[in-house]
This record gives C-alpha cells, sequence and structure tokens, in this order.
C-alpha cells in the first residue's frame, strides 16, 4: 500500500501543505501521524482530493463539507447492506428452488384437466 507525506500529498494535489493541515485541524480528513508526522493512504488521498474539489471548485464551505463527507459514508454503509442482504435472498431463492425441485420430482405427473369448460361471458344488449 502507498503511503504519502504531508508534502507529497501536497504536491500530487496542487495544494499546499499549510491546506492540508487546516483540513486535519478542521476534522474535515483524519490521517495517521508516524514519528509525529501525518502520513496518507490512498484512501485519504481519495479524501483530500474530495474535500479540495469541494472547497476550490464548488466554493463549499467547512459545515458543508462535513455533511457531505458524512452523507458519503452513509450511502456506502448502505449500499453494503444492500449488496449483504440481496446476497442473503439470492441464496434463499436458491435453497427454496432446490427444495421445490425436489419435493415436485416425487410427485406423480398429472394430467392435463380435460374436464375445465370454458365460460364466456356475453355483454347484454339494451
Amino acid at each position: 500500500m502507498r503511503i504519502y507525506t504531508i508534502t507529497e500529498a501536497a504536491r500530487r494535489l496542487g495544494i499546499c501543505t499549510r491546506t492540508i493541515r487546516l483540513y486535519v485541524c478542521e476534522g474535515l480528513l483524519r490521517p495517521v501521524k508516524e514519528s509525529g508526522r501525518f502520513v496518507f493512504t490512498e484512501k485519504d488521498m481519495e479524501e483530500l482530493a474530495r474535500i479540495v474539489r469541494l472547497r476550490q471548485d464548488l466554493d463549499v464551505n467547512t459545515a458543508g463539507i462535513e455533511i457531505i463527507l458524512e452523507m458519503r459514508r452513509k450511502i456506502l454503509s448502505l449500499q453494503k447492506q444492500i449488496e449483504q442482504i440481496t446476497e442473503g435472498i439470492e441464496k434463499e431463492v436458491q435453497t427454496r428452488l432446490k427444495d421445490y425441485s425436489a419435493v415436485s420430482a416425487k410427485l406423480p405427473a398429472r394430467p392435463f384437466r380435460k374436464d375445465i369448460i370454458k365460460i364466456t361471458v356475453q355483454e347484454e344488449s339494451d
């Protein structure tokens, strides 16, 4: 996994190290500290790029960025839950189909019913 120093992160995104420190101070970014220095993972870099885009390109303030990032985290969490539920449903459907196949294989074959009478309804005329 690639790790970036604050200088490398700033250079890569075209911003000042001071700007990154401000984002950390504001609580928008939570990088790990190693030997007293911030280090940034690829995931941190993606989050930092989002923050930079929101701040510089879209002129979103700190409170707005916090809300947007929190909503994004919640959406991602909900997507994971939906995927897990969907997988569970698919497994249940497969299990029930196997059970149905096993039960229906044991049933005697039914001939086509010829005793069903076709009923038609005629409209009444005035």
